[in-house]
């Protein structure tokens, strides 16, 4: 089996902007930016739990195998849920709830890309 790739959980500070008139049009309560580091250290452990477990049996499940060695994991603070690509995910859910829609928005990439035809992945031999 192909190694898998390594999720990267960062803040999407960058990408907050673009995401305010949705949190404004859904009244979002937003959490204050001095509590992002903790909620990013707190989806880490508790990703790091999982990850391994997960990641396999994506790739077990499917039949495909990440090429990609890197997967960039975006927070943003005023945003519900998360997308896949690129893949970014909300501030507010709880560490446990972060790990299940992760896990979602992972199945939406490597299942819409083997789909399209686009090459994030490879067959597992």
């Amino acid at each position: 089996m192909s190694a898998l790739p390594k999720v990267r959980i960062v803040p999407g500070r960058l990408l907050e902007p673009y995401f305010e008139p949705y949190a404004k049009e859904q009244q979002l309560e937003v959490p204050d930016a001095s509590e992002l580091p903790g909620i990013i250290e707190s989806f880490r452990n508790e990703w790091r739990v999982f990850e391994e477990k997960i990641l396999s049996g994506m790739c077990s499940a499917t039949g495909l195998a990440f090429a990609q060695s890197e997967i960039d994991v975006y927070i943003v603070r005023n945003l519900r849920g998360g997308m896949s690509d690129p893949m970014i995910i909300s501030a507010k859910p709880s560490p446990g709830r972060f790990v299940d829609l992760l896990t979602h928005e992972l199945i939406h990439r490597i299942s819409s890309r083997n789909s399209e035809g686009i090459l994030p992945f490879s067959i597992i031999d």
